[in-house]
């Protein structure tokens, strides 16, 4: 399942968009700020209803227009998400509607790799934990999924009890952390089956994309897992009160990564960083095609940070894989040596215009 046509209207600075990719490697060059990032943030945002680049909506409607909207065919289905400047999102599957981001990223399983993919390493533990619960989400969905919405809104109204410091309510609280313990480890235990799955391809990946890096993983739940969960609760009760919040739980779990004790984020190079980054996405994606679902990569600025020999092992690597590839380049050249030629669709942006390159055209 891939992208078979996409239409874009007032994203950014994309003019009226109608292209339709390949089923294999797409890939797009022009000049800096000629569009190529708001197409792939576009493609993103049929998959999580919102931007990798800007949390106010207001910022990716052009000048002058009330609304964006961006339309896919998936296969013999539609999907289209449409914003307007007050907010209002509008999602659309066929001829209906759905409520819920949820159900868009289950539709269209996504992975992006772009100039900030370091994050994943760099940033606090929350881009981790949801890069975990991506993996998870599809993997074991009907499981999950209702299960974290379920404690979500638990320790939602647990905060808001501990920062009003309502200590009359501390019998409601603790019949909620019964119900909050046993989601916990629930949860818990799917996220450290999908790690212990995860890192054996993961592994295999990196050796050769790092090869002399010895990476390891360690899954933290969030809160000491040698003690009841329950018994933690009942135990730091009082401090929650003081702090406001909870400050143990699944919502604090984290992915160490580390090279012979050392935090990774402190020993490499940007460019080990991103290569360390591509093999976590690799990773998950393989994981994915045992399921029999595809994934779309977006991938901005591929040659970037990158050594060619890096370049060429991993799109190699991605290239024999269930995958459907948007990547941007400035250059044609940079991009076409890349992969074969017929697996491949050039297109040229420019000015917020895309043009499919014909395979007899000059690159």
């Amino acid at each position: 399942m891939g992208l078979s046509r996409l239409k874009i209207s007032n994203f950014r600075n994309l003019n009226a968009v109608d292209i339709q990719p390949c089923q294999d490697i797409n890939l797009f060059y022009g000049a800096n700020g000629s569009g190529k990032t708001s197409l792939l943030e576009s493609i993103y945002y049929i998959s999580f209803a919102r931007s990798f680049r800007s949390r106010i909506s207001s910022h990716i409607i052009q000048n002058n227009k009330d609304q964006f909207s961006v339309f896919a065919e998936i296969d013999a289905n539609t999907l289209g998400v449409e914003r307007n400047r007050q907010g209002g999102l509008a999602i659309r599957f066929n001829t209906g509607s759905i409520v819920s981001a949820s159900e868009l990223s289950k539709l269209l399983p996504l992975q992006l790799i772009y100039p900030d993919s370091y994050q994943l390493l760099n940033d606090g533990s929350k881009i981790r934990r949801q890069f975990i619960d991506w993996g998870v989400f599809h993997v074991e969905h009907q499981i999950f999924f209702p299960l974290w919405k379920r404690m979500r809104k638990i320790l939602q109204q647990r905060n808001v009890v501990l920062k009003n410091k309502k200590f009359q309510a501390k019998p409601m609280i603790k019949a909620w952390d019964i119900e909050f313990a046993e989601i916990a480890r629930t949860i818990t235990g799917l996220r450290s089956d999908y790690i212990n799955n995860f890192y054996p391809i993961f592994d295999e990946i990196l050796c050769k994309l790092l090869p002399d890096k010895a990476i390891k993983m360690k899954f933290k739940p969030g809160w000491d897992n040698t003690q009841p969960f329950e018994n933690i609760l009942e135990r730091e009760l009082e401090k929650d009160f003081q702090f406001g919040f909870t400050r143990f739980g699944p919502h604090r779990a984290d992915l160490e990564i580390s090279i012979e004790h050392h935090l990774a984020k402190n020993i490499l190079s940007r460019g080990e960083q991103k290569a360390l980054v591509c093999a976590m996405r690799l990773a998950q994606a393989r994981i994915l095609e045992k399921t029999h679902e595809q994934c779309v990569f977006l991938i901005d600025d591929l040659p970037s940070e990158l050594d060619e020999e890096k370049r060429k092992i991993f799109c190699d690597m991605i290239s024999h894989m269930k995958t459907q590839l948007f990547i941007t380049g400035i250059s044609s050249n940079s991009l076409k040596n890349l992969f074969a030629p017929k697996l491949t669709k050039m297109f040229h942006v420019e000015h917020g215009s895309i043009r499919e390159i014909e395979k007899h055209d000059e690159y």
